[in-house]
Protein backbone atom coordinates (compact mmCIF):
# COMPACT_ATOMS: atom_id res chain seq x y z
CA UNK A 1 0.00 0.00 0.00
CA UNK A 2 2.89 2.37 0.76
CA UNK A 3 4.32 1.90 -2.74
CA UNK A 4 0.93 2.67 -4.33
CA UNK A 5 0.57 5.79 -2.17
CA UNK A 6 4.06 6.87 -3.28
CA UNK A 7 3.01 6.40 -6.93
CA UNK A 8 -0.16 8.39 -6.31
CA UNK A 9 1.92 11.21 -4.83
CA UNK A 10 4.13 11.23 -7.91
CA UNK A 11 1.05 11.40 -10.14
CA UNK A 12 -0.34 14.29 -8.09
CA UNK A 13 2.97 16.07 -8.65
CA UNK A 14 2.37 15.89 -12.40
CA UNK A 15 4.34 12.77 -13.26
CA UNK A 16 2.90 10.00 -15.37
CA UNK A 17 2.84 6.71 -13.49
CA UNK A 18 2.09 3.39 -15.16
CA UNK A 19 1.90 0.22 -13.13
CA UNK A 20 0.44 -3.20 -13.45
CA UNK A 21 -0.93 -4.89 -10.39
CA UNK A 22 -2.11 -8.41 -9.73
CA UNK A 23 -5.31 -8.81 -7.71
CA UNK A 24 -5.24 -5.55 -5.74
CA UNK A 25 -7.25 -5.11 -2.57
CA UNK A 26 -10.14 -2.66 -2.77
CA UNK A 27 -8.12 -0.09 -0.77
CA UNK A 28 -5.17 -0.34 -3.19
CA UNK A 29 -7.49 -0.19 -6.22
CA UNK A 30 -9.11 2.97 -4.78
CA UNK A 31 -5.74 4.76 -4.98
CA UNK A 32 -5.76 4.69 -8.79
CA UNK A 33 -7.25 7.58 -10.77
CA UNK A 34 -7.36 5.94 -14.20
CA UNK A 35 -7.32 2.30 -15.25
CA UNK A 36 -6.74 0.42 -18.47
CA UNK A 37 -8.28 -3.03 -18.72
CA UNK A 38 -7.19 -5.47 -21.39
CA UNK A 39 -7.95 -9.09 -22.08
CA UNK A 40 -6.48 -11.31 -24.78
CA UNK A 41 -4.75 -8.23 -26.23
CA UNK A 42 -8.01 -6.28 -26.57
CA UNK A 43 -8.68 -2.93 -24.92
CA UNK A 44 -11.85 -3.28 -22.82
CA UNK A 45 -11.72 -0.01 -20.88
CA UNK A 46 -9.51 3.06 -20.54
CA UNK A 47 -10.58 5.84 -18.20
CA UNK A 48 -11.61 6.89 -14.74
CA UNK A 49 -11.46 4.12 -12.15
CA UNK A 50 -14.87 5.01 -10.71
CA UNK A 51 -16.60 5.03 -14.11
CA UNK A 52 -15.23 1.58 -14.87
CA UNK A 53 -17.82 -0.23 -12.78
CA UNK A 54 -20.58 1.74 -14.52
CA UNK A 55 -19.17 0.76 -17.92
CA UNK A 56 -19.35 -2.93 -17.08
CA UNK A 57 -22.87 -2.46 -15.68
CA UNK A 58 -23.69 -0.99 -19.10
CA UNK A 59 -22.39 -4.26 -20.57
CA UNK A 60 -24.68 -6.21 -18.24
CA UNK A 61 -22.03 -7.10 -15.64
CA UNK A 62 -23.09 -5.58 -12.31
CA UNK A 63 -20.67 -5.44 -9.40
CA UNK A 64 -22.48 -6.29 -6.18
CA UNK A 65 -22.08 -3.72 -3.39
CA UNK A 66 -20.17 -6.15 -1.14
CA UNK A 67 -17.67 -7.23 -3.82
CA UNK A 68 -14.14 -5.89 -4.21
CA UNK A 69 -14.30 -3.87 -7.49
CA UNK A 70 -10.84 -5.04 -8.55
CA UNK A 71 -11.78 -8.68 -7.97
CA UNK A 72 -15.00 -8.13 -9.93
CA UNK A 73 -13.08 -6.66 -12.88
CA UNK A 74 -10.61 -9.54 -12.89
CA UNK A 75 -13.49 -12.01 -12.81
CA UNK A 76 -15.47 -10.47 -15.68
CA UNK A 77 -12.48 -9.82 -17.95
CA UNK A 78 -10.66 -13.12 -17.43
CA UNK A 79 -10.60 -15.73 -20.17
CA UNK A 80 -10.25 -19.16 -18.60
CA UNK A 81 -10.14 -22.63 -20.09
CA UNK A 82 -13.77 -23.13 -19.05
CA UNK A 83 -15.73 -22.22 -22.18
CA UNK A 84 -12.71 -20.40 -23.64
CA UNK A 85 -14.24 -19.84 -27.08
CA UNK A 86 -17.30 -18.04 -25.66
CA UNK A 87 -15.12 -15.96 -23.33
CA UNK A 88 -12.83 -14.86 -26.17
CA UNK A 89 -15.88 -13.96 -28.29
CA UNK A 90 -17.28 -11.89 -25.40
CA UNK A 91 -13.92 -10.15 -25.05
CA UNK A 92 -13.88 -9.25 -28.75
CA UNK A 93 -17.46 -7.95 -28.53
CA UNK A 94 -16.69 -5.84 -25.44
CA UNK A 95 -13.57 -4.42 -27.10
CA UNK A 96 -15.66 -3.38 -30.09
CA UNK A 97 -18.29 -1.84 -27.81
CA UNK A 98 -15.54 0.11 -26.04
CA UNK A 99 -14.17 1.32 -29.38
CA UNK A 100 -17.61 2.47 -30.49
CA UNK A 101 -19.14 3.74 -27.24
CA UNK A 102 -16.38 4.26 -24.67
CA UNK A 103 -15.62 7.95 -25.18
CA UNK A 104 -19.32 8.82 -25.24
CA UNK A 105 -19.88 6.77 -22.08
CA UNK A 106 -17.14 8.67 -20.24
CA UNK A 107 -18.55 12.02 -21.41
CA UNK A 108 -22.00 11.00 -20.12
CA UNK A 109 -20.49 9.78 -16.86
CA UNK A 110 -18.84 13.17 -16.33
CA UNK A 111 -22.09 14.92 -17.25
CA UNK A 112 -23.79 12.96 -14.47
CA UNK A 113 -21.40 14.56 -12.01
CA UNK A 114 -18.40 12.25 -12.29
CA UNK A 115 -19.90 9.64 -10.08
CA UNK A 116 -20.48 5.94 -10.45
CA UNK A 117 -23.94 5.32 -11.82
CA UNK A 118 -26.56 4.23 -9.31
CA UNK A 119 -29.10 1.59 -10.40
CA UNK A 120 -31.53 4.13 -11.86
CA UNK A 121 -28.64 5.89 -13.60
CA UNK A 122 -27.42 2.56 -14.96
CA UNK A 123 -30.79 1.99 -16.58
CA UNK A 124 -30.75 5.48 -18.13
CA UNK A 125 -27.20 4.95 -19.38
CA UNK A 126 -28.08 1.55 -20.82
CA UNK A 127 -31.05 3.06 -22.69
CA UNK A 128 -28.90 5.94 -23.91
CA UNK A 129 -26.12 3.75 -25.23
CA UNK A 130 -28.33 1.02 -26.64
CA UNK A 131 -29.50 3.55 -29.26
CA UNK A 132 -26.02 4.84 -30.15
CA UNK A 133 -24.69 4.14 -33.62
CA UNK A 134 -21.86 6.66 -33.90
CA UNK A 135 -18.31 5.29 -33.34
CA UNK A 136 -16.06 7.02 -30.80
CA UNK A 137 -12.36 6.79 -30.00
CA UNK A 138 -11.42 4.22 -27.33
CA UNK A 139 -9.45 6.61 -25.17
CA UNK A 140 -10.45 10.20 -25.84
CA UNK A 141 -7.36 12.41 -25.93
CA UNK A 142 -7.27 14.84 -23.06
CA UNK A 143 -4.69 17.04 -21.49
CA UNK A 144 -3.19 15.53 -18.37
CA UNK A 145 -5.16 16.57 -15.31
CA UNK A 146 -3.68 18.06 -12.21
CA UNK A 147 -2.61 14.55 -11.22
CA UNK A 148 -0.71 14.08 -14.49
CA UNK A 149 -2.85 11.12 -15.46
CA UNK A 150 -4.25 10.96 -18.94
CA UNK A 151 -4.44 8.66 -21.92
CA UNK A 152 -1.23 7.51 -23.54
CA UNK A 153 -0.40 9.57 -26.63
CA UNK A 154 0.11 7.40 -29.68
Amino acid sequence: MQVVKLFKGLALDGRTVVCTIHQPSSSVFAQFNKVVLMSEGHLLYCGDREACIGWFAHLGQVCEADMNPAEFLIKVTAVTDDNREAAVQRTVEWAERWRQEGAMFLEQWEALGGRAAASSDQMRIQRLFSSMEEPAEACAKEAPGENGAGPVER
